[in-house]
């Protein structure tokens, strides 16, 4: 896989939050246990004990993240990590606010399947495919899957300096009730530092998987294209239009000034870092551009 962050080396931290998403999908998903039905009514899966106590695991971790104590400090963390990692996979009902998933400070991930409808009769066997389709789909390993880690890494470092425990926040808003941005769905958990902060990290992780596709056209290659011709501008445009941002998505021009600038000034700071880098040479067409937005096609999930 090509990574951008190892092109570069302005942000060690970068770096090694890439790799941490790269390690979850190459080393921890494919060593789960197989999903099982619960009497409460989600499947569950756990990471096998015999990876959690693998000698070498450690060493390994170290080589695909570059982390030296940023994350995870040493192999005891790692199996605390592991041991605690789960994912409950529950029917779309049981988050009223729409969410696809969300993943708490101890390592719980819950997905909330789209195709599983809690009032039609139980097809373990059919949820059971479904289920492992979707932990193997580009909206998962793409957009959700990356999110969720952006606040599960920032949970991990916050316990590495807080005696183990770790601090839940989200950042300080400017919002009349600072409460609200604690609640999924409402416009200021959306506008919340800590949820523009997990939407760029599954932004740049997508950038990061778009470099392995051996052909790409419509959104993705204008987007790639934005960068390699050096234009600033259409890639924020772009950008924008990315179904990582939650906030408001599309809809930049109603975002609150204050919000608009702090994702366009970090959009500004991604372009920066990745203009010059030679593997976008092979974007320099600008009719990649011109033909998507003369067909005016959507964005693709990630």
């Amino acid at each position: 896989m090509v990574n951008l962050y190892n092109l570069l080396f302005e942000r060690a931290t970068d770096s090694v939050i890439q790799g941490f998403i790269n390690y979850f999908k190459s080393y921890i998903l494919p060593n789960l246990t197989e999903p099982k039905y619960k009497n409460k009514g989600y499947f569950l899966l756990k990471t096998k004990p015999e990876f959690i106590f693998k000698d070498d695991k450690y060493e390994t971790y170290k080589e695909v993240t570059g982390d030296n104590g940023i994350i995870i400090r040493d192999n005891s963390d790692l199996e605390d990590m592991l041991s605690k990692f789960t994912i409950s996979v529950y029917p779309k009902e049981a988050r009223s606010d729409g969410a696809l998933g969300d993943m708490n400070n101890n390592g719980e991930l819950r997905i909330f399947l789209q195709n599983w409808d809690y009032r039609l009769e139980l097809d373990q066997k059919k949820l059971l495919e479904d289920i492992k389709n979707y932990l193997g789909s580009k909206d998962f390993l793409g957009n959700l899957l990356p999110h969720e880690l952006g606040h599960y890494i920032n949970a991990l470092r916050s316990a590495n300096k807080n005696k183990g425990e770790p601090v839940i926040y989200r950042a300080r808003t400017r919002t009349r009730n600072p409460a609200l941005q604690f609640q999924g769905g409402t416009t200021e958990y959306r506008d919340s530092t800590e949820e523009i902060q997990a939407s760029f990290t599954a932004f740049e992780s997508y950038l990061n998987n778009l470099l392995d596709e051996e052909k790409l056209d419509g959104y993705e290659l204008a987007l790639l294209t934005s960068i390699g011709i050096k234009d600033q501008k259409k890639f924020i445009e772009l950008a924008f239009k990315s179904d990582h941002f939650s906030v408001r998505k599309n809809q930049q021009d109603k975002l609150p000034p204050n919000v608009y600038k702090r994702i366009a000034v970090r959009l500004v700071q991604i372009f920066n870092r990745y203009k010059d880098m030679d593997v976008f040479n092979k974007y320099k067409n600008k009719d990649n551009i011109d033909e998507y937005e003369k067909n005016n096609t959507p964005p693709p999930l990630p």
